[in-house]
């Protein structure tokens, strides 16, 4: 949120580009999750759209436990729902994973399985979406952070090596003039000794 607040003084010429329409989650979840986010005060504001809508309710359950997932998605079944009706979202890919955990628990316990889908670690190969992670990482912390930028780096088809391995995988490249160094504000050549 702080860097979308402040991108105006990153780049005065850019101009807002909000990515408000949503074509994973039904208007249902979105309208819910969006009652949730609304009450962080931090939170910069959106109005997101959903393509699609199911006609199920979505719930949000608070303070779950997660040892009672099986019993939870048994409940709705009863009610005459079927398995590809009930979709459990998560604020992390781990919370899921420890819910699929314990329904792969209680199946072996009480024999009651209960099919779920590992969650979809989508968002981290998405080539475009870990670029912008990077590139706001490099924003926020420095360009001395050698893991994003390596990522962006050899991302982008360069074959990325340091000459000074106690330079920072930036600080190598300005040495070498490779790059042009970025204090923050208007990027400025630097040029090497070699020519």
């Amino acid at each position: 949120p702080k860097c979308c607040k402040c991108s105006h003084r990153i780049n005065r010429k850019g101009k807002p580009w909000r990515m408000e329409e949503n074509y994973r989650s039904s208007k249902e979840i979105v309208e819910l999750a969006d009652c949730l986010i609304s009450r962080n005060t931090k939170r910069v504001p959106m109005n997101f759209k959903a393509m699609f809508e199911t006609g199920f309710k979505a719930i949000h359950i608070p303070f779950f436990k997660e040892s009672h997932i099986t019993d939870l998605i048994m409940e709705i079944l009863q009610k005459g729902y079927a398995y590809q009706d009930i979709a459990v979202i998560a604020r992390t890919n781990k919370e899921l994973l420890m819910l699929c955990e314990c329904a792969d628990r209680a199946a072996l316990e009480g024999g009651t399985a209960v099919p779920m889908e590992r969650p979809k670690f989508y968002l981290r190969e998405d080539f475009v979406f870990c670029c912008v992670l990077d590139l706001l990482e490099l924003s926020l912390k420095g360009m001395g952070r050698d893991k994003p930028l390596f990522r962006l780096l050899s991302g982008l088809g360069c074959e990325v090596s340091k000459e000074n391995r106690n330079l920072s995988l930036y600080e190598d490249h300005l040495a070498q003039g490779l790059i042009y160094g970025f204090d923050g504000g208007r990027s400025k050549p630097v040029f090497s000794d070699r020519g």
